[in-house]
């Protein structure tokens, strides 16, 4: 037996062989805990972005917006500040810390939220396109910092199945947002009320983050987490313009498919109450609750696309079937036949549920593939340079989205071409994912085809980014 004479030496040991003795947070169950309160948090943002959508008939009506081109400018200023922000987001959690970054994006969102129903109530237009603005600060960052935290607790072990997980949790937002925020107008006549029930929503999401961020500091503490530098000696997730130059083309091509199909998806989600109202001949609160087709799709299926591409890889092949079948989608949408006077058109319902599918499926397959091919020093700029391009997308296409329809309003009601617009979109994100699948054959690793855990075994540097990865929703 050996004995220490130094007291101070022998506690030390001790603390240590104590603490290595632990089971780690972070292996056990408490990641679960962890998976739920992120949802939670993201359900009041996920809700209050889709009010304008599913109110999108009652808002022109009050403001008396006759076109559809205005009203798209509350979708557009939600996505400018995003343009500029993802860029600086990394050096932000750097920082000051995901926990505090997390606290202050719900509040931002929050307050936000606050002043877009002051504005509703008022029947003010500028004081909603403020709120919309401050509320897009926070709302995007928020849905960043939410999966960077399920990267941080999952990363090589669950990661797909996690934010599979995080993505149908989430929509149950949007879902209880299309299932009752028309219906709440209807039986109350006022329009206000669902916007401040919204801002509840956001605070109960506000009050769960403080849950999440204990956890977390617990398992940081057990594991005594030191903020670190990459290789070069510069913060993590901080924006350089040289980094850009050192990301590889397969990199480009995966951006050059997310932009523009996670774009689509999202403008036809904006402008779907009105689609389904005057091509479908749905009634203005029945056209919320089949918006939650799509949500409703998406929850179902995002946790077994997470598990199955956590165990089975096949993430490059799966990236061109999701791209393919949502280009059929839209040109199913495109030609099917517009509803008879008087009568409603259900042929709609068969595209609502793929574009959930794609949605759902998409989501566990993209932001795992960039955490493969990206170094971990430069994860912040690779998700900020793409996040950015999703943003600007959204600021452009529903402008022409709404100028395209107003300008066609008498050729089946305007959408027609407006999906054939977004067919266009989409088309050329399949180029871009055709073109990243053979990038990665070309170079003979095949990445995007294996495994979350055999990815994980051969890189380490994966594992590392787990802190600084920045990942987007959806």
């Amino acid at each position: 037996m050996v004995s220490y004479k130094d007291p101070t030496e022998t506690f030390e040991i001790k603390q240590s062989f104590l603490k290595e003795g632990l089971p780690k947070l972070k292996d056990g169950k408490t990641r679960w805990i962890v998976l739920f309160f992120s949802c939670i948090t993201a359900i009041g943002p996920l809700y209050c972005i889709g009010l304008p959508v599913v109110l999108q008939h009652a808002l022109m009506d009050a403001l008396e917006i006759h076109e559809v081109f205005q009203y798209n400018v509350i979708h557009t200023v939600y996505a400018v500040p995003n343009f500029i922000l993802p860029f600086f987001g990394g050096v932000l959690v750097d920082r000051l810390g995901l926990r505090l970054s997390y606290i202050i994006f719900v509040a931002v969102a929050l307050v936000g939220q606050a002043i877009l129903t002051f504005g509703v109530a008022n029947r003010s237009f500028i004081l909603m396109l403020v709120g919309r603005s401050i509320f897009s600060i926070g709302g995007d960052s928020l849905i960043i910092a939410k999966s960077t935290m399920l990267s941080k607790w999952f990363m090589g072990k669950e990661l797909a199945f996690a934010l599979g997980i995080g993505l149908g949790a989430t929509r149950i937002g949007s879902s209880l947002n299309s299932l009752f925020s028309a219906k709440i107008f209807d039986w109350t006549g006022s329009l206000g009320l669902p916007f401040l029930i919204g801002t509840g929503i956001c605070f109960l999401s506000f009050i769960s983050v403080f849950s999440l961020n204990i956890l977390d500091k617990k398992a940081d503490e057990q594991e005594d987490n030191q903020e670190e530098d990459d290789d070069d000696g510069e913060p993590l997730g901080a924006f350089n313009l040289r980094v850009v130059k050192k990301l590889k083309p397969i990199y480009y091509y995966l951006t050059g498919h997310f932009v523009p199909l996670y774009a689509v998806t999202f403008v036809f989600i904006q402008n779907l109450s009105h689609l389904l109202e005057v091509r479908f001949g749905f009634s203005d609160g029945d056209a919320g609750q089949f918006m939650a087709i799509i949500f409703g799709s998406s929850i179902v299926t995002a946790p077994f696309f997470g598990w199955f591409i956590d165990k089975k890889g096949k993430k490059g092949l799966i990236m061109i079937f999701a791209a393919l079948f949502f280009l059929g989608t839209h040109a199913y949408i495109a030609f099917i036949p517009d509803a008879r006077s008087g009568e409603r058109s259900y042929y709609v319902v068969g595209g609502l549920i793929s574009v959930g599918i794609f949605l759902s499926l998409y989501s566990a397959i993209y932001w795992p593939c960039v955490a493969l091919i990206v170094p971990r020093r430069y994860m912040g700029v690779a998700y900020g340079l793409s996040l950015a391009g999703f943003n600007l997308m959204l600021s452009i296409i529903p402008l022409a989205i709404g100028k395209i329809h107003d300008l066609t309003t008498n050729i089946n009601h305007g959408y027609f071409w407006t999906e054939v617009l977004l067919m266009g979109i989409t088309g050329f994100g399949v180029i871009f994912t055709i073109l990243a699948y053979i990038e990665d054959i070309r170079k003979g690793k095949r990445k995007l085809d294996k495994p979350s855990a055999f990815n994980h075994e051969i890189d380490t540097s994966i594992s590392e980014s787990a802190d600084t990865s920045s990942i987007s929703i959806a």
